[in-house]
């Protein structure tokens, strides 16, 4: 068998087109400086919720008469305040969760265990009055209900207190 002889060829000249990519243009963003604006902003007014009483006329206040003045119900002929008498079942179902904290921060010195034992007491007993005993002579005394720094959120709790009891005290 003889074996084919292969003769290098010389290659043909074939044009190659060479395509080089279109530049990409990138262009960066400015970057943003952040500088502070100060502007004036006046000071907010703070006007007392409650009047302090000078120190002469504190000592003429009995803490009795103070707490028993947190317990007087007014009529309220708005109708949203009406709507606030509606009767309820559980007082601490009745309070929203940051008005429990609140009320359990300021009003129980934040002691869990003796609000949970007011609340489910306040919930067996039969009148407003017999509430107005155990707080008077428990909580209210204690923690100073009276004092100004406290008195508007013990007025809520109170209220909320009374809806337990319908037809008491309105």
């Amino acid at each position: 068998m003889t074996i084919p002889e292969i003769k290098p060829q010389k290659p043909q000249d074939i044009p190659v087109e060479i395509k080089y990519p279109q530049p990409e243009i990138i262009s960066t963003p400015p970057k943003a400086e952040y500088k502070p604006v100060y502007t004036y902003a006046p000071e907010p007014i703070k006007e007392p919720v409650h009047k302090v009483s000078s120190t002469h006329e504190k000592e003429n206040v009995n803490p009795d008469e103070a707490l028993a003045k947190l317990f007087e119900l007014q009529r309220h002929d708005d109708v949203s305040e009406r709507f606030s008498h509606v009767t309820i079942d559980d007082i601490q179902a009745a309070m929203g969760l940051n008005e429990r904290i609140f009320t359990l921060k300021e009003l129980f010195g934040g002691d869990k265990t003796l609000f949970d034992a007011t609340c489910d007491q306040l919930n067996r007993l039969h009148s407003f009055a017999e509430a107005q005993s155990l707080l008077v002579h428990g909580p209210a005394r204690i923690f100073k209900w009276g004092d100004p720094e406290r008195l508007k959120m013990a007025e809520q709790f109170i209220r909320i207190v009374a809806r337990r009891y319908p037809k008491q005290g309105h």
